[in-house]
């Protein structure tokens, strides 16, 4: 019996293997830090860098999905510190619910000629009931200010594979550069649904062969790669 669902790509948008993982080391620039405006839109508060995130199946009894996330943010203007604080909502239903684990987050700042890093202590991890179903993972980082660069990893697991995470591109700040892997063993079938005007700069899709190991056979894998670039802030009237 396959399992068909929906994956919602949009501006509402969103396997590389846990080697992967080597792309999310944290650090910045000086270039980065001595930017004080983000050309491309001067009202900007704040303007991510840089984001990633890859979402793909456990490997092992394929129930689980996960999203490995990482973003880099710039302040540049007081309004904008308010980006340093983290929502990550999480459903629960039964027995079953999402969980977010290996929360990582630094803000480095400019001391003289240093760049000085400040790292999330767990301590100031927390998580709060909304109501019956939902649950929210709440962090924030310390020290930030007009100038700060905030850098940003977590890894999400979910029980609920019928629907694959949708993550918007387009936010309220603008984002330099967003880019989303999926990865899923084509016994499993999703359709993809782009929401949004804005053009993707990346589309990429291939297979791949003998990924997946189901019912003690081997099974081939849909692997897609979506990016844009330059994406503007979305803004209420």
């Amino acid at each position: 019996m396959r399992l068909t669902g929906i994956w919602v790509l949009s501006i509402l948008l969103i396997r590389p293997a846990l080697s992967q993982h080597a792309r999310f080391t944290f650090g910045t620039s000086y270039q980065e830090l001595n930017m004080k405006i983000y050309a491309r839109d001067s009202l900007a508060e704040a303007v991510y860098l840089d984001e990633f995130g890859s979402i793909f199946f456990d490997d092992v009894s394929y129930d689980k999905v996960y999203l490995q996330y990482r973003a880099k943010i710039k302040i540049l203007k007081e309004e904008g510190k308010k980006y340093a604080d983290f929502v990550i909502p999480l459903y629960k239903k039964g027995s079953r619910e999402e969980v977010v684990r290996n929360i990582k987050a630094s803000v480095f700042n400019l001391e003289g000629n240093k760049i000085q890093e400040n790292a999330l202590q767990n301590e100031w991890i927390f998580r709060e009931k909304a109501d019956e179903n939902i649950y929210l993972t709440k962090f924030s980082v310390s020290n930030v200010r007009v100038g700060s660069v905030i850098e940003v990893y977590w890894e999400f697991e979910s029980p609920f594979i019928y629907n694959l995470v949708p993550i918007r591109f387009q936010t309220s700040i603008p984002k330099v550069n967003s880019e989303f892997w999926v990865n899923y063993p084509a016994y499993y079938q999703y359709n993809a649904s782009l929401k949004g005007f804005l053009p993707l700069t990346k589309k990429e899709a291939s297979v791949v062969r003998d990924c997946a190991f189901l019912s003690g056979s081997t099974a081939i894998c849909y692997s897609f790669k979506y990016g844009m670039k330059d994406v503007p802030a979305f803004r209420e009237e």
